[in-house]
């Protein structure tokens, strides 16, 4: 069954460019574990000291999870998150490792933009660094992996 829902957005709501965030409310399961993850990797991020500059960053080129920085380095995170009603190391799926080539390129460009777009100075410091995060349904409990400086770059 298909529901139509009107939702009246004012011309401010989408001159600011809200309405991406209004439309993520519709989502797909899928795509709640995944914003979920996202949640549960910037509280590990912040409880480590990394501060976040932004989250959910998109071009037409792709999106980044999370923008952060520590100690003068600004880390473009992907997020990976699988849900399961038991997590062990057996289970042998490493969320954090399923990501394409073709993803890398999108995030590349994707990074370039954000660079451009918040003027940062050539000389910035980034990597790219990814965190798998395992949600355990049963416990109610998240295990994140932390992947850093997949791949380094120097601007």
């Amino acid at each position: 069954m298909i529901k139509i829902i009107k939702v009246h957005v004012s011309r401010e709501t989408l001159h600011k460019g809200h309405l991406l965030h209004m439309i993520r409310i519709f989502t797909s399961e899928t795509q709640k574990i995944g914003e979920l993850g996202e949640k549960i990797a910037l509280k590990f991020l912040k409880d480590r000291g990394f501060v976040s500059r932004e989250t959910n960053f998109y071009t037409k080129y792709g999106e980044i999870d999370i923008i952060c920085e520590k100690e003068g380095i600004i880390h473009f995170v992907e997020v990976k998150t699988v849900s399961r009603e038991t997590y062990s190391d057996s289970n042998g799926y490493d969320p954090e490792f399923n990501i394409s080539k073709n993803k890398i390129k999108k995030m590349e460009f994707v990074i370039q933009q954000y660079i451009e777009k918040r003027r940062a100075p050539r000389e910035t410091h980034f990597q790219i660094d990814v965190i798998g995060v395992f949600l355990n349904v049963l416990e109610k409990k998240a295990y994140v992996r932390y992947t850093d400086n997949v791949f380094y770059e120097y601007w």
